[in-house]
């Protein structure tokens, strides 16, 4: 088969498999057309490409479109090109690595590339990390570009980057851990940041209160003192009962909470049973409203512990 017809063949499928065109005759991996449709399926494509189309702004921005990482294939100066590089962090952010370092330093090509990728504020060059109108563009973009800044103690900063990513917080030098205002608002997000919150946070009530009304599991990075609170384990087990797990021992009235968990239709309620604390084995209370919500299906646990001498009373 001559090339011409071969050639006449390809530009008339739609699609073209990367290890076939890396089989093709090299004059056919220098037909635009041909290649424009290769690495339109497949940018990797560029890779076989004949050189003087690797240097090609149209072909090379049509594999970056495809595929962020094609600019590795590309001709030298297409490597600095700023268009070029711009539409393959679009695609993948982490493709910003192999920009040249000129690129890497060019405010401009930065700030335009941060914000559609905070996280390419890894790398950029080191000094735009001190940058504030830098960082603040990638955590406004992505509130966990913060971990690749400077600006972990800067109010502000942080408070945009806990603002779009609570998880953010960890991130956080040890004082703004302790700003009430910007742990308030991540709590209000995903109660688990309270972990990450500094230690006087996590005895503040208002705090808590908030963290455990949202989601009751947040009890358990609670301060202790808070998890024999007789208010704020209740909030938690309204929430979810099975949360009772991280109360203290020696919270007083858990027998109150307990028979108001089980009065309530809550998450976690029919597996209650599991977390009575012994001393309240055998209640009568207890006892009766177990009977009451399972009947014959009543765990053998119970009928040993909490029921024995109620057992007449299930048929």
């Amino acid at each position: 088969m001559s090339l011409e017809h071969t050639a006449k063949e390809l530009k008339a499928v739609t699609y073209i498999k990367e290890d076939h065109y890396a089989l093709l005759a090299e004059e056919l991996k220098a037909d635009k057309e041909i290649v424009r449709k290769a690495v339109t399926q497949n940018g990797q494509a560029l890779r076989f490409t004949a050189e003087e189309l690797k240097a090609d702004r149209e072909i090379v921005q049509t594999a970056v479109a495809q595929n962020g990482w094609a600019p590795l294939l590309a001709a030298e100066e297409l490597k600095v090109d700023r268009q070029v590089v711009q539409v393959a962090v679009a695609h993948d952010g982490r493709a910003f690595q192999h920009a040249a370092e000129e690129l890497k330093a060019d405010r401009e090509v930065v700030r335009a590339v941060l914000g559609r990728n905070g996280l390419t504020l890894q790398y950029v060059a080191k000094e735009l990390w001190e940058d504030k109108e830098m960082v603040q563009a990638a955590v406004t973009q992505n509130g966990m570009a913060l971990q690749f800044s400077s600006g972990e103690g800067d109010r502000e900063i942080v408070r945009a980057a806990v603002a779009q990513d609570r998880m953010a917080l960890g991130y956080t030098d040890e004082e703004l851990k302790a700003d009430w205002e910007i742990v308030r608002a991540a709590v209000t997000q995903d109660v688990h940041v309270l972990d990450d919150a500094a230690k006087e946070l996590k005895v503040n009530r208002e705090i808590v209160r908030a963290a455990v009304t949202r989601d009751g599991v947040a009890l358990q990075h609670a301060a202790e003192e808070l998890k024999a609170d007789w208010e704020h384990v209740q909030t938690a087990a309204l929430q979810d009962v099975m949360t009772l797990e991280y109360a203290s021992e020696d919270l007083d009235d858990a027998r109150e909470i307990i028979l108001t968990a089980l009065s309530s239709q809550i998450t976690g309620g029919a597996l209650l049973y599991k977390l009575i604390p012994t001393n309240l084995c055998g209640d009568e209370d207890i006892s009766l409203r177990l009977i009451d919500i399972y009947g014959n299906d009543l765990p053998l646990t119970l009928i040993s512990c909490f029921t024995r001498k109620y057992c007449n009373i299930i048929i």
